[in-house]
């Protein structure tokens, strides 16, 4: 049966600025593709004429390690962790909300 996990990464579009321009799409990709799992991909500014002031990266996985990404997502060196959220939805239950520097679960 299939299982799949909606994935919403938004952080500060400073993130890049501060570590270098790939940052933090090739840690995070990395870690999709040592799992075999495609890139998730960034939409701002896709979604309309303007530029939501955030980065915003989706991506949909079925079997998806949930725990370990969020995990692997609070490891990261974010220079503004307070800007990054998270929400993981899997198909079978309520979206989960993460926000590294407040620990959520």
């Amino acid at each position: 049966m299939s299982k799949v996990s909606g994935i919403i990464l938004t952080y500060s579009v400073a993130e890049p600025v501060i570590h270098g321009p790939d940052f933090p799409s090739y840690q995070i990709n990395d870690w999709l593709g040592a799992k075999e799992l495609q890139p998730l991909v960034l939409v701002d500014g896709a979604a309309a004429d303007w530029h939501p002031g955030c980065c915003i990266a989706i991506g949909g996985y079925n079997h998806f390690d949930e725990a370990g990404f969020s995990t692997f997502i609070r490891s990261l060196p974010w220079a503004y962790p307070d800007d990054v959220v998270l929400v993981i939805h899997p198909d079978d239950g309520g979206a989960r909300v993460i926000r590294p520097l407040l620990n959520d679960d």
